[in-house]
């Protein structure tokens, strides 16, 4: 996607010629239509009311030329204006969920959703742009416009008073879940990201509940079967879901540098240069956290020195980036019995000491990650992971494990409780056990037994996880050879992921 023009009716250079070209005016003028379809603004008389200006945000996408009006919502004294968007984690559980029940993922996205919301409760003058405005009319907005700084909020209120009145409940745990039961049986889950709805459930639920968002709000597109659902790609099978990024990954190129600087790896980049590098960054973080736990570590160790980059650096990113060609080629998510009793909370967690750069350039600072898993036993569906620096400093690599461990036991116990609240209506239910690996003697020791370390403040952090197994929050924490630790590859450089790779492909142990 371009950004051909955000002038306000007029464009600068180049663009001037652009304010002619049909293709912009007919997007324009299909833009200023929903306006007036939704009933977005009437025309009242400028008599000095303090006014919002507004521009054209014009852009291009696959050969397709779109105009968004857009407000400055920055002049207006700024109203409330968070607004969630779902947690990948619970996504993930969705997809787990929908293997499980044989149920179809589907996805819709709703046109000019924020035009759709609910009147707003204060008077906002808008000043449109130059080439559709009137002499001395203004606007007089009745619903939120893109750029004001409540428009997400009074969209996401208004999807979620529209769900609640149909039948579903806001999950406690993310705000974006909507669940739907029917005589304590589980019947259907929306999951939302502002205007785009990801859904699964039985035939009543989509009928009776999507089918009344389909017959409420526009809708510009329904997916089904393959799609692709905030920039993951989504195939489906019985009982298999898949996720992947390798188109994105293919578009995603390595940085070139000019001959002089490939002598001299200790150049700096110049500032044209470190944005490029920065962008590539960018990309392959996005990938880590969203289908690339293999490249965790990678970017975790780019990132510490993205605000100092030199031409060693870009040969470590160009290396990563052909990893991109590697790894897993989707996550699957296997079906199954989603019973009390057959599943389980599984995660992995791992770390190392002294092996991630620190500000200063040195390697000083400690990595940790975890992976957590639902499972029964067989089945392996990855719904979360983790790779960053250690929270304090450590002197050991004990004391490294015990705080990745510490970390890993709270993504567990937040996974078993939204899981149990989709599944159960239950967000403080125990009853799904929880059941972690480490491959530390050191820890496992402590942990199973009365021993002391001499470091006092690890022992409240072992004290803690101690706790968790007494009171049967989590189930047993036991001790592996690090060759079988999956989370290996999250701490350290240049480890094997083939065994990860396998698990995440195959979606089992």
């Amino acid at each position: 996607k371009a950004v051909v023009s955000t002038q306000s009716g007029h464009y600068a250079g180049s663009h001037a010629l652009l304010r002619e070209d049909p293709d912009i005016q007919a997007a324009k003028e299909c833009e200023i239509q929903k306006f007036r379809d939704f009933g977005v603004y009437e025309e009242v008389k400028d008599t000095g009311q303090s006014t919002v200006s507004s521009r054209w945000i014009i852009t291009k996408n696959s050969g397709k030329i779109k105009a968004r009006l857009v407000a400055r919502g920055f002049e207006e004294k700024y109203p409330r204006s968070d607004a969630p968007t779902i947690n990948k984690t619970s996504l993930r559980l969705i997809f787990t969920i929908a293997a499980s029940e044989r149920w179809e993922v589907e996805s819709l996205d709703i046109t000019a959703a924020f035009l759709q919301a609910e009147e707003i409760n204060r008077e906002v003058f808008l000043k449109p742009p130059a080439d559709v405005r009137k002499n001395g009319i203004i606007w007089k907005l009745k619903k939120p416009v893109y750029g004001l700084g409540d428009a997400a909020r009074s969209w996401y209120k208004t999807l979620r008073c529209f769900l609640q009145e149909n039948g579903c409940t806001v999950s406690q745990l993310d705000k974006c879940i909507y669940v739907n039961r029917r005589g304590g049986k589980l019947q259907g889950i929306i999951g939302t990201h502002v205007d785009d709805v990801l859904y699964t459930g039985t035939p009543a639920f989509l009928r009776d509940v999507v089918g009344k968002i389909q017959r409420n709000f526009k809708v510009s597109r329904i997916s089904a079967g393959v799609f692709t659902y905030l920039g993951w790609k989504v195939k489906q099978e019985p009982g298999r879901i898949y996720i992947d990024q390798r188109g994105y990954g293919e578009s995603i190129k390595t940085m070139e540098l000019s001959s002089a600087d490939k002598v001299d790896p200790e150049t700096q980049l110049d500032e044209t240069e470190k944005k490029e590098y920065q962008a590539q960054l960018g990309k392959l973080l996005w990938m880590s956290g969203q289908t690339r736990p293999d490249l965790s570590f990678d970017t975790l160790e780019l990132s510490t020195y993205a605000s100092k980059v030199s031409v060693k650096h870009v040969k470590v990113l160009n290396k990563v980036m052909k990893k991109l060609a590697g790894g897993p080629k989707h996550i699957c998510f296997r079906g199954m019995n989603l019973e009390e009793d057959t599943i389980e909370i599984i995660f992995y967690s791992d770390a190392s000491v002294g092996n991630v750069f620190n500000e200063s350039g040195s390697k000083a600072d400690s990595g940790r990650g975890y992976l957590v898993f639902v499972s029964n036993g067989e089945t392996a569906n990855l719904v979360d992971w983790s790779s960053r620096k250690v929270k304090r400093v450590v002197h050991s690599a004990f004391g490294a494990e015990t705080m990745a461990c510490t970390d890993a036991v709270g993504a567990a116990i937040y996974v078993r409780q939204i899981l149990s609240e989709i599944l159960y209506g239950d967000a403080r239910s125990e009853k799904i056990p929880i059941k972690g690996f480490i491959d530390s003697k050191q820890l496992y020791d402590h942990i199973t037994s009365t021993k002391s370390c001499e470091e006092k403040r690890l022992r409240l952090d072992i004290a803690e996880i101690q706790q968790c197994l007494q009171t049967g929050e989590v189930h047993r924490i036991d001790w592996i050879p690090t060759d079988k630790m999956l989370a290996d590859c999250l701490t350290k450089k240049d480890v094997n992921c083939r065994i990860l790779n396998k698990v995440l492909e195959l979606g089992q142990f």
